[in-house]
């Protein structure tokens, strides 16, 4: 008889049910580990975006100003006329977009505005903007982090775009006490007896003049030109000046959320507006406005846009998505960070182009 062959273990051939759980866990852990860091290399990304954009409008305003000799205004016109971002189209490649209006031909433009306007209160950006300037769609116009939606619809059904972007008109020339301007002709005021802050005046992409006082809708032909903010002006230097800041969060009017931006129910095309001494697309930067603020007033249900949005208010805060605080562009073309926790009297200095004051530059 042969003896048996020794016990052999059958081979497993899968895993157990403890095993199984076990890989399962393991899998999941590291899927929690590494989603914040995609998600943080997709928002790093977003932001670098928002900063390109920034860039963009910068080097516009920049090729503006080889072609002027001058920065552009903050608007042309008066009452819903065009804005400072239209003035610098051509340096964003929307040539086309800029030729549907007459600002090419500013003499043109000037002769229409009068007539369209009866030497009244004129609507070109708002009623009579071309095909091409409503319809125009760009990203350089929009933080890709911001939550609010790209079209604002108040004013036209297919709307336009509520740009992340506003220019920084000023601030009050309070800000640096030991001037005899602060005391005598604040350019900036951010109460005067009309409760509105007119005129704002010295920052880089002001507020054009002359503008009448509130009921007076004056003209503002910027010296019968597109004439803005010369660099010799900006004696506190351009490194330290603030031009353009981002406006890409939600904001509060004190109850309801509201697409805090100073573009407004209107969008990026419109500009001037006389009442409240800034136009569309220009922000003055206030002492209860500080950066990253959430207050925003001056807001009104809009039903086209299915919540409350800017109406005009002129301190309109900086305020971004990515962070508290907000990008900005100064006006030497730099992009930089400007923190929520930055000195707010700092802050109102830079925005300022001929404060006199010693500035830190904000990383």
């Amino acid at each position: 008889m042969r003896p048996r062959p020794p016990f052999r273990a059958r081979q497993r051939m899968a895993f157990t049910l403890v095993e199984l759980l076990v890989v399962i866990a393991i899998i999941g852990t590291l899927v929690g580990l590494l989603l914040p860091a995609v998600q943080a290399a997709r928002e790093a990304a977003r932001r670098s975006s928002c900063s390109n954009n920034l860039k963009q409008l910068s080097l516009a305003c920049h090729t503006f100003l080889d072609q002027r000799q001058t920065f552009p205004p903050g608007a042309v016109g008066r009452y819903y006329d065009y804005s400072w971002i239209v003035m610098i189209l051509p340096g964003l490649e929307q040539q086309d977009v800029y030729n549907s209006t007459q600002l090419p031909q500013w003499s043109t433009y000037q002769a229409n505005y009068v007539a369209a306007s009866g030497g009244g209160i004129s609507t070109l950006s708002r009623t009579g903007a071309s095909t091409a300037l409503n319809n125009m769609r760009t990203s350089t116009l929009v933080c890709p982090s911001s939550p609010m939606p790209m079209l604002v619809k108040y004013d036209i059904a297919t709307g336009r775009i509520g740009t992340s972007y506003a220019a920084v008109a000023g601030a009050s020339d309070a800000a640096f006490k030991g001037s005899p301007l602060a005391r005598s002709a604040d350019r900036c005021p951010e109460n005067n007896t009309a409760g509105y802050s007119e005129n704002c005046a010295n920052g880089v992409l002001h507020s054009p003049t002359p503008c009448a006082p509130y009921g007076g809708f004056g003209a503002w032909w910027g010296g019968g030109a597109l004439v803005g903010c010369n660099p010799k002006k900006i004696t506190d230097g351009l490194s330290k000046t603030l031009m353009i800041g981002e406006q890409s969060s939600w904001g509060f009017d004190g109850t309801n959320q509201n697409q805090c931006r100073a573009a407004g129910m209107i969008g990026w095309a419109t500009g001037g507006y006389c009442t409240q001494g800034s136009p569309y697309n220009t922000a003055v930067i206030q002492t209860d406005r500080h950066v990253g603020s959430t207050l925003c007033g001056g807001s009104f249900l809009s039903n086209a846009d299915g919540g409350y949005v800017s109406n005009r208010d002129v301190a309109t805060p900086f305020r971004s998505a990515h962070a508290i605080g907000a990008q900005f562009a100064y006006a030497d073309g730099a992009v930089r960070w400007v923190d929520g926790s930055i000195d707010n009297l700092l802050y109102r200095l830079l925005a300022i182009r001929d404060s006199g004051q010693v500035k830190a530059v904000a990383e």
